[in-house]
């Protein structure tokens, strides 16, 4: 049976950057073989997970969603996989330029021995079995956003073909990359050969879609986005480290839905982290209005209340925390350390007890 691979991915990115696809691969051959045996192996109820693993493994942290595998003992048809993912802050926004990564595109290239002597009987390049990678992707661009393709690329050679086009229609941009091989193994008096057409492939798989906003002046973020967007939008800044604008979606999101299950604390955790200590503990006073169960809120408020050496204040927030869950490990580890660093060791031994 002629392997064969083809990824079929069809998407949307929002503008905040967040990427929704849909991802369907059909298989035959070796990777078929493999996955079958995977998928047969794990329990159906941790099918989502290998996904998400998967798509990780390829380059793409993102929540996976109705995912659809064909019966691994089925085969007489082709192995298939489908399901949808997205990515929030796939491409930052923020910026007037930025680059898109095609995602989930990745080949099997064999590599070989740079150093090899290829006058030497040595072990030939195992190139895998022969078979063709198909990659097509359909991705629509947010309007506001001018892109630019790709250059073309094709190689030609006797143990493989690759060859990838690109093209833009208004703000949608399609692509299709194709490698064929055809060997098996190749004599090591070709390395050197190999090598180039292998950098030469890899070279086009990092190849970017160049946005840039048409829109003048410093990106702002959309009208009428709701509270959830702006919020998911907002923690996403915060994880990767741009604060101010975690800040200012994140209080976007509160003016939107006042009392939102989360935002309120994800803006006092954006303060804390600009070291914001006196409107950190307002914004999650409010999260606090909002749940007075709220699972992190008192924790947050005491980090915040230990960050101006305000212990009082913050041993009365951990007892708060230690109320609403009197098992959080976490709490009694920040009460134990602070009353340590306040030189009240009676104090803190048992706390720190209780977190280990």
């Amino acid at each position: 049976m002629a392997n064969s691979q083809l990824e079929e991915l069809d998407g949307k990115v929002s503008e905040l950057g967040k990427l929704n696809l849909h991802v369907h691969y059909t298989l035959r051959g070796d990777t078929e073989l493999l996955l079958r045996v995977v998928f047969r192996r794990v329990p159906r109820q941790q099918w989502q997970r290998l996904v998400e693993n998967m798509n990780s493994m390829s380059g793409l942290d993102g929540d996976v969603s109705d995912l659809k595998v064909g019966d691994p003992a089925a085969t007489r048809q082709p192995f298939e996989i489908e399901y949808r993912v997205s990515k929030t802050n796939f491409f930052d926004w923020s910026k007037k330029k930025s680059e898109l990564d095609l995602p989930l595109s990745q080949f099997p290239l064999a590599d070989a021995d740079p150093d090899v002597d290829e006058s030497s009987d040595a072990e030939p390049i195992k190139m895998g079995p022969p078979g063709e990678v198909i990659y097509r992707i359909k991705l629509e661009l947010p309007a506001k956003y001018a892109a630019r393709a790709p250059m073309p690329f094709a190689m030609k050679r006797d143990y493989a073909e690759y060859q990838a086009s690109y093209k833009l229609e208004d703000n949608v941009f399609t692509a299709e990359r194709r490698l064929f091989t055809k060997e098996r193994e190749l004599d090591v008096a070709r390395t050197r050969e190999y090598l180039a057409f292998r950098r030469a492939v890899l070279s086009d798989l990092i190849q970017h879609v160049a946005v840039e906003s048409t829109v003048a002046g410093t990106p702002k973020p959309p009208e009428n986005l709701k509270a959830d967007e702006l919020n998911e939008s907002g923690f996403a800044a915060l994880q990767s480290g741009n604060v101010p604008l975690a800040v200012e979606l994140l209080k976007k999101a509160v003016e939107v839905e006042p009392k939102h299950k989360a935002a309120w604390n994800n803006l006092g955790n954006a303060y804390l982290a600009e070291r914001n200590s006196k409107d950190a503990v307002a914004a999650y006073s409010k999260q606090i209005e909002v749940n007075p169960y709220d699972e992190y809120a008192y924790a947050n408020m005491g980090r915040a209340y230990w960050l101006d050496r305000n212990y009082e204040e913050a041993v009365k927030a951990f007892h708060k925390q230690i109320d609403v869950n009197p098992l959080d490990r976490f709490a009694h580890a920040n009460l134990g350390t602070m009353f340590a660093e306040w030189h009240k060791y009676d104090e803190a031994v048992p706390e720190l007890e209780k977190a280990a």
